[in-house]
């Protein structure tokens, strides 16, 4: 089963996490240009989705000196598409994200496009193993006991759904849904359990309480709707 894995980097003083702090309707989508699987990635389309006068203003204003050249792909009434060098803000001595969870995640792993939305950079991918699954997972530990609570935040580790979404009749809310993809990919109802309230907890950055609570309100949602219950 294929897992995918979602996080968020806080880029405080990346002219894409500003951008989009100021315009709050703005979301920009990159999407890295690989190559080859062994290799860094060095390229990547930047598409700026806003008003087409600020996506300008962004571009010609800062482009070139955080990335170096760039060359306009398209131009649309509501959006502007640029290739220029790859570059991410770095976490800690880790190096940026995206290479950091290829590295633990290994060459087989892929890659959705990232988003930059208020102020925060998504990123989500796809692995084929759960071992390195884990393996992420345990480096996310490592790397939030450096940084700040909101710096790299691990919102999803479950299986990976081509034709996303839950049952609409199921009512589950989107964090319940991704709390409880989470402890089932980390083997919290395994016999015997491959992990702790307090190790999810850990990796969510909240209280074990929380993600009883949660869970909880999961649980009784799923059992209620297994045997006809409302």
């Amino acid at each position: 089963m294929l897992t995918e894995l979602s996080f968020r980097v806080a880029g405080r003083d990346n002219v894409l996490c500003t951008f989009t702090q100021v315009h709050a309707d703005a979301m920009i989508v990159i999407n890295p240009l690989r190559s080859d699987p062994e290799a860094r990635i060095e390229r990547a389309l930047y598409t700026v989705h806003a008003d087409l006068d600020h996506a300008r203003e962004l571009v010609e204003g800062h482009f070139e000196g955080e990335y170096g050249e760039y060359d306009v792909v398209a131009e649309r009434e509501d959006a502007l598409t640029v290739e220029v060098p790859f570059r991410l803000p770095t976490v800690g001595d880790h190096g940026d994200p995206l290479h950091m969870a290829l590295s633990a995640l290994g060459a087989d792993a892929f890659f959705l496009p990232l988003v930059v939305q208020e102020g925060y950079i998504h990123c989500t991918l796809v692995s084929a193993s759960s071992e390195d699954t884990r393996a992420f997972v345990e480096l996310t530990k490592q790397v939030n006991r450096f940084l700040d609570p909101e710096g790299f935040d691990l919102l999803n580790v479950g299986p990976w759904d081509p034709a996303p979404g839950r049952p609409e009749d199921l009512e589950l809310t989107s964090r319940q849904q991704d709390v409880l993809q989470m402890a089932v990919a980390l083997g919290y109802y395994s016999t015997p359990r491959e992990t702790t309230l307090e190790e999810l907890g850990e990796i969510l950055d909240v209280s074990k309480a929380a993600v009883h609570k949660t869970l909880s309100a999961a649980e009784n949602k799923v059992i209620k709707d297994a045997v006809g219950a409302r």
